[in-house]
């Protein structure tokens, strides 16, 4: 069955997302596994992060799918987490204090400085972590866009290019980001990383991102999923032809990510940016919209502009994006 006969109504959605929230896998709430015919140790286990931001129900998209039967795991193993439980129980954006769970600290979530953090967003790292996120080869972190009508194929840091490029969603582009900044830098993110939803593994085994777009429509929804059903055929978890998956050509876009910027309260986009848009190096990007008189923060090079916050509302809290240098655009063959 392909993915365009799947049922993304809000009810059946509605239904399988609170299936979810009230399984349990290994004693952690809001995690399912789904176990193929053949699970051996040397078999792929994807970890699908649905629900990092609370307000975006379509991010579990495929597990109707899953739940039902229509979609089956062959090989290896799917772990699927409500990464932001809490917040999606309540169909909240963030967990209670505000606190945004794909803003984590860059190092390792588990140990080390963070090992003793009480925090809302720590706790639930270290229940994930039990429930089997550590045992990933793969990361999928699946993501509607209620702001943004545009949907995308986005790499995380240190991914494996072979991965991304054999990802397809029908004739989207494939919007890869690399980011190449130096985290070291004073001037850089060193307590934030771009997505950086399951706790430092980004930094170890390849991780994707799927934007669906938005605002959340069945066809925002048939877009997370079809490019959840690419991820496993491309790992052998599924048979790519019972899904009407074939290969075919697309183009690619590859943003290499130089910059991190950040923004106080009180600033708004200077004007509509749609994400990626083309940037000139000087040009404002954020201004103050509270009458101090602070100065414009603008674009350091030429190149784009990635993932704007939305237009037209002062921050209320900080908020940050990335700028790349210009764009690399190929055609590759996927799935």
């Amino acid at each position: 069955m392909e993915a365009n006969q799947f049922d993304f109504s809000q009810e059946t959605l509605d239904r399988a997302n609170r299936s979810l929230m009230e399984s349990e896998h290994r004693g952690v709430p809001g995690v399912q596994e789904f176990r193929g015919e053949v699970a051996g140790p040397s078999d792929p286990v994807l970890y699908i992060g649905t629900h990092t931001h609370g307000d975006e129900p379509g991010s579990g998209a495929i597990v109707p799918a899953l739940i039902s039967g229509q979609v089956k795991v062959g090989r290896g193993r799917v772990i699927v987490g409500v990464n932001n439980l809490d917040a999606a129980r309540e169909g909240k954006r963030f967990l209670k204090g505000g606190l945004n769970f794909n803003r984590l600290p860059a190092d390792d979530m588990l140990a080390g400085a963070h090992a003793n953090n009480a925090s809302l967003d720590f706790q639930r790292m270290r229940a994930l972590a039990r429930a089997g996120l550590l045992e990933a080869t793969h990361g999928l972190d699946l993501h509607t866009i209620p702001h943004s009508p545009v949907p995308g194929f986005k790499l995380h840091e240190k991914g494996d290019y072979n991965f991304a490029n054999a990802i397809g969603i029908e004739d989207f582009i494939a919007e890869i980001t690399n980011n190449q900044f130096d985290s070291e830098n004073p001037a850089g993110p060193k307590t934030v990383a771009f997505g950086n939803y399951i706790g430092g593994l980004e930094n170890n085994i390849p991780v994707a991102e799927i934007e669906g777009g938005g605002p959340e429509t069945p066809a925002v929804r048939r877009t997370v999923a079809q490019g959840t059903l690419s991820v496993m055929a491309q790992l052998g978890m599924i048979d790519p032809s019972r899904y009407g998956l074939e290969p075919r050509e697309i183009e690619q876009r590859l943003y290499t990510v130089t910059d991190w910027a950040w923004a106080p309260a009180g600033y708004t986009l200077a004007r509509q940016f749609e994400p990626y848009a083309r940037m000139q190096k000087g040009e404002p990007v954020m201004v103050d919209s509270t009458g101090a008189g602070r100065p414009d923060i603008v674009a350091p090079r030429d190149g784009h502009l990635i993932m704007p916050p939305p237009f037209g509302k002062p921050l209320a809290g900080p908020d940050d994006w990335w700028h790349s240098a210009p764009v690399e655009v190929s055609r590759q063959k996927v799935l």
